[in-house]
């Protein structure tokens, strides 16, 4: 018989020994949750939101027969109401289930659970953590998982960023709320995730990080506060720390954070900075504006690194003998400038590296970026002087400013602005016989070796362009990505091929998509229909 106030559990596993071990687990732990049922796969777990009651947290297998667990998380949130809280997640994973754990993430999971770590200690905390999810939605349940901020987090930003005089009085709150902060050896760190190549879904990631942060303090034993200040930084308030020696503390976070940027990468390809204050008794907003300061490095020595306060000491000290004189900054500008005027790409690329080998004019990051900003109205002045302007050029181009703003790092926003001038490069010089050649030598290319491992880097070599010169084009002249270009193709050819009498992983095999379940999704979201019920479709009406 259900009880009255305990969470409904659905348990989503092909092993029966893991299902009873987890079943044990949870009766185990003293906690109110009650499990409804289990399934030992997708297909017969998403019959369970027909059912009543409807799960509020389900543990669900990432490697199982049939629908694995990435695909039925996916599943459940299409299939459900609008006006439905979705359960949460927690996935279930082997040590080489990465891949899977990572799209988890991405679709929502709350955490995962290691089944090698199948105990106590590590499942208390995440049963813990669900079921303060699962108040917060009763009391607001409107409001999902990344929008819950506690009057906790609010206290402590306020207590960051203002560092009244009352600093007392809120803290004596924050006692009130069961935070404990020290009056002595504070520590602040800064958490900010670092430019990713591959963009993801950006509360999703910043979610993940969170859970990670968390997973890896309470293993370390460390008592801190997490507070969100935006999707890309944390900033973490340690409880209490035993600062024997410098040292020893930057033993302690190195530690600490080595272990968050294994995970995070593994998990999600993620990279994060990590910029640490000073210790001691000063008020939190001065040690808050530290640990930022060291985070700040990551503009000119990349992201992906722990800093403290005596590594911009040290990095300062070693780069200011360095920096470009102004004489020879306008000497570089003005021949990249010259450069431009030359049909050949390589002229203007050769100058641009010479300039950025040579260095940059400054040592703190808002004056470099006026350096590149400067240079982007000279690129305006030129470009007029060509009788072309910032308007002509396709998106992101024709808002340079913003475009190279999005630069997080100096790498980043030499690269940003090689991609500007290489825009404005091919809208001076290139002919539209020029540009039609290119794109039929392309689309010829991919018509005829669709069903191979095709990439934009692949047809980009075969046509003698750069990836991005390439890139721009199909969306400038064709109208289209090339991506995208390349998937019309790709399921054009599989339409035609559902009346061959072939198997559908042999057509998805035979258009370039290995994976049967990759090349549903995508067969889905362009026809409308999975390719079952295409085919389905087609005998019908036959």
């Amino acid at each position: 018989m259900l009880k009255a106030g305990y969470c409904n559990v659905l348990i989503v596993d092909d092993e029966p020994l893991f299902r009873l071990a987890l079943r044990t687990l949870l009766s185990e732990s003293g906690l109110p949750f009650q499990i409804i049922g289990e399934a030992s796969d997708g297909e017969s777990a998403l019959m369970y939101q027909q059912k009543s009651p409807v799960p509020e947290l389900i543990f669900v297998d990432m490697k199982m027969p049939g629908m694995n667990g990435v695909e039925f998380m996916r599943q459940w949130k299409e299939l459900a109401k609008p006006q439905e809280n979705n359960p949460v997640m927690i996935a279930l994973s082997a040590y080489q289930d990465y891949g899977f754990v990572r799209e988890a993430f991405l679709e929502g999971a709350l955490d995962y659970i290691v089944k090698v770590d199948m105990d106590q200690p590590h499942i208390i905390p995440i049963l813990n953590k669900a079921l303060e999810l699962l108040e917060k939605r009763k009391q607001r349940p409107a409001a999902g998982i990344n929008s819950e901020v506690s009057g906790k987090d609010t206290m402590i930003r306020s207590m960051l960023e203002h560092g009244t005089g009352n600093e007392e009085a809120q803290q004596k709150l924050l006692v009130d709320m069961g935070v404990i902060l020290p009056e002595k050896d504070r520590v602040v760190a800064v958490v900010l995730t670092d430019y990713q190549q591959q963009k993801l879904d950006s509360v999703a990631s910043a979610e993940l990080i969170r859970t990670v942060l968390e997973q890896v303090l309470q293993s370390k034993q460390i008592g801190a506060e997490i507070v969100s200040y935006h999707v890309d930084e944390y900033v973490i308030v340690l409880h209490q720390t035993e600062v024997k020696s410098y040292m020893y503390l930057w033993n302690q976070l190195n530690e600490l954070f080595t272990v968050v940027q294994r995970r995070l990468s593994n998990y999600a390809n993620l990279t994060v900075t990590v910029g640490v204050s000073p210790t001691g008794s000063k008020p939190w907003k001065t040690l808050y504006e530290g640990a930022s300061e060291s985070a700040s490095l990551r503009f000119f020595c990349g992201g992906g690194k722990l800093f403290f306060p005596d590594s911009r000491k040290a990095w300062e000290y070693e780069n200011t003998s360095k920096v470009l004189k102004e004489s020879e900054l306008a000497e570089y500008t003005q021949a990249v400038l010259d450069a431009l005027n030359n049909p050949d790409p390589d002229q203007w690329l050769k100058c641009l590296n010479a300039w950025s080998q040579h260095g940059v004019p400054a040592i703190k990051e808002q004056q470099v970026r006026k350096m590149f900003s400067d240079f982007v109205w000279k690129l305006g002045s030129f470009m007029l002087t060509k009788e072309c302007q910032w308007e002509q050029l396709s998106d992101p181009y024709r808002n340079p400013f913003q475009f190279m703003e999005e630069g997080k790092t100096l790498e980043h926003m030499w690269s940003q602005l090689q991609l500007l001038m290489e825009a404005i490069h091919m809208k001076i010089h290139e002919s539209p016989i020029q540009v039609k050649s290119l794109l039929y030598q392309a689309k010829s290319y991919i018509d005829h070796h669709y069903g191979d491992g095709i990439t934009l880097t692949l047809v980009s070599n075969w046509v003698g362009v750069s990836e991005s010169h390439l890139s721009k084009l199909f969306v400038k002249d064709a109208g289209v990505k090339f991506i995208d270009y390349l998937t019309r193709i790709r399921i054009q050819k599989a339409k035609d091929l559902m009346n061959t009498g072939m198997k559908l992983y042999e057509i998805s095999e035979s258009v370039g998509y290995p994976n049967p379940e990759h090349f549903s999704r995508v067969f889905k979201k362009e026809v409308g229909l999975s390719p079952a019920q295409y085919r389905d479709k087609m005998e019908q009406q036959k």
